[in-house]
């Protein structure tokens, strides 16, 4: 196994000068989330975090992405027991790891405009105290999700907008509990 991690290491690293461009970006936003559940026994109220983190993209028009993020998003729970409602917010940190494939359509020489696309994994890292008790051993141990997105490219500076559309539970066990969340970061490309 150790070998083969190092054939493929050593592949990658020799076959990036191939690509002829490779950028890495720090990058910072906000994120919305939107959690389903199903069934809708309670009412779920999203709410804007915030994210950041490192991405690097290989390639000059076709171009492949990936990176770390770190994402903290926040849901309010509501339920209702005997008349009474009860409400909690559920703080929820992760590890956002995504596998772009992308074009870039438009390359002005210091304006690019780009598409992506591909999966995205999560890893939940913490969950915040909360009234309903949950906690992070109740999340799945990776959530999988589909990501589309657009970038906009200003000399160092990029705007990226994507949509994770969740494809995994995220609760362990409970059917009908993914969630989609609106990726808007800025970075600083080096």
């Amino acid at each position: 196994m150790k070998k083969v991690f190092l054939s493929l290491t050593a592949a990658i690293l020799f076959s990036i000068p191939s690509f002829a461009q490779l950028d890495i970006s720090l990058m910072a936003g906000v994120n919305s989330t939107d959690f389903r559940c199903n069934p809708d026994e309670y009412l779920i109220l999203n709410d804007w975090g915030y994210q950041g983190g490192v991405h690097v993209r290989i390639g000059k028009k076709t171009f492949f992405e990936t990176g770390v993020q770190w994402l903290q998003s926040k849901t309010e729970f509501q339920s209702t027991v005997d008349n009474i409602i009860y409400s909690d917010i559920i703080s929820v940190s992760q590890l956002r790891i995504p596998a772009y494939l992308g074009k870039r359509i438009i390359k002005l020489g210091i304006v690019d405009l780009r598409v992506n696309t591909g999966p995205t994994m999560r890893i939940v890292s913490e969950v915040l105290d909360n009234d309903y008790h949950i906690h992070k051993e109740y999340f799945n141990e990776a959530v999988w999700s589909w990501d589309f997105g657009a970038g906009l490219d200003i000399l160092v500076f990029s705007l990226d907008v994507n949509y994770e559309l969740g494809l995994s539970e995220m609760i362990s066990g409970v059917s009908g509990t993914q969630n989609d969340i609106l990726n808007i970061t800025l970075g600083l490309t080096f």
